[in-house]
């Protein structure tokens, strides 16, 4: 069976309609096409046999979660199934043969944890292989607005090299072109200057005259978007695998680890990424990469890591990952309307996964005491009454 095969096949569309409507089924739109599900999905077979199916408006909307805002382009439900049959069958298949171990992004098996993991196992290799942590160092990489400055025509570039089925790469081009920003407000100047500099998104007016397209960003919200952020990336993964033969190196979309005990090694390492980025389109972000003492300890994916002189791995909660779980106790608390076993659920959750990835029994504790005495502040005296 041809990819195009696959993507035209009833079984393969109804089992990506199966996980399509996973953790959302409850959405009108998903119930919508629950009810009619095979005259939808037909018609998404005939539109990809006579080539003319083509992407549904995105519906965009503003998220603000653990901090950060970010612009999400959710997808039409139909387009996320033909999505999960583009990317899981083939895209994702394709590429994986181009990608290094170390790559934990949005894959099947892998994830954050995952290399939260080798993280772990690169640290204590480390160890192994020089028996201190004395003259150890870890290099730290983030790109900053990564998915808003992938540019189209670069990631296009990667994909014909990995897609032979002409009409499997049309399909996957449509979706790229779909998060083409109109920025016809731009004079020349500006917009040759959002082409090759930095972009932020959410920055950037709201413009439907269609006069001038900035072919830049890839949409936070699409599984599409997953797939570009975990292949973008792979001549930066090689240039430090293949060619610096550095073992103790990992990523997950935009952040990556190298640990060495060689600094001006590192610190040459860094240039020639940036050099790389640069080509990619892609910028470093300053203010996050940097070069850290091992025995100083670091943060990596909201973890606290200590290599400790006798090569024992302290892992701890990050700060900002507590105070915003003491945030949440206390604001779920404080709303009488909310039921006690649903807050009560929301810590035990979020308690047993940090007892799981952390060593961090007495931080455990005290964040126990403190839902004790919200509980005593808020709850007590209501039940009571």
């Amino acid at each position: 069976m041809t990819d195009y095969e696959k993507l035209t096949d009833l079984n393969y569309l109804s089992a990506a309609f199966k996980k399509s409507k996973k953790d959302c089924a409850w959405k009108d739109s998903v119930q919508k096409v629950e009810f009619s599900k095979l005259f939808y999905l037909s018609e998404i077979q005939e539109k990809l046999k006579a080539n003319t199916y083509h992407p549904y408006p995105t519906n965009q909307f503003i998220l603000s979660e653990r901090g950060k805002t970010r612009l999400i382009k959710a997808l039409d439900i139909r387009d996320r199934i033909v999505l999960h049959v583009l990317c899981d069958e083939i895209l994702n298949k394709k590429m994986d043969k181009y990608l290094i171990y170390d790559n934990g992004a949005s894959q099947v098996g892998k994830g954050m944890s995952f290399t939260r993991r080798r993280l772990s196992t690169h640290l204590s290799k480390y160890y192994q292989k020089y028996k201190t942590w004395e003259n150890g160092y870890i290099l730290q990489i983030d790109f900053s607005k990564f998915f808003d400055n992938i540019q189209h025509d670069k990631i296009k570039e990667i994909i014909n090299r990995i897609i032979d089925d002409d009409r499997v790469k049309q399909l996957i081009f449509e979706y790229i072109d779909m998060f083409n920003i109109d920025v016809s407000y731009m004079t020349d100047e500006e917009y040759q200057e959002a082409k090759n500099g930095l972009i932020n998104c959410l920055e950037m007016q709201s413009d439907k005259r269609g006069e001038k397209f900035l072919h830049k960003s890839v949409g936070i919200g699409s599984q599409i978007s997953q797939s570009i952020g975990i292949l973008f990336p792979t001549e930066i993964d090689n240039y430090v695998k293949i060619v610096r033969h550095q073992k103790f190196y990992g990523r997950s979309v935009d952040d990556s680890y190298i640990i060495s005990n060689n600094k001006p090694e590192l610190q040459d390492i860094l240039e020639n990424i940036r050099r790389i980025a640069s080509d990619l389109g892609l910028h470093i972000n300053d203010k996050k990469t940097h070069i850290i003492p091992l025995k100083h300890g670091f943060t990596f994916l909201k973890i606290r890591y200590k290599l400790l002189q006798n090569g024992k791995i302290i892992k701890g909660i990050n700060k900002s990952s507590l105070k915003r779980e003491r945030r949440r106790i206390k604001t779920l608390m404080a709303n009488a309307s909310i039921p006690l076993k649903y807050v009560y659920n929301c810590y035990y959750s979020w308690r047993q996964a940090k007892l799981k990835e952390c060593n961090c029994y007495k931080t455990i504790k005290s964040m126990d005491d403190y839902y004790g005495r919200m509980y005593e502040k808020y709850r007590k005296s209501f039940l009571e009454d």
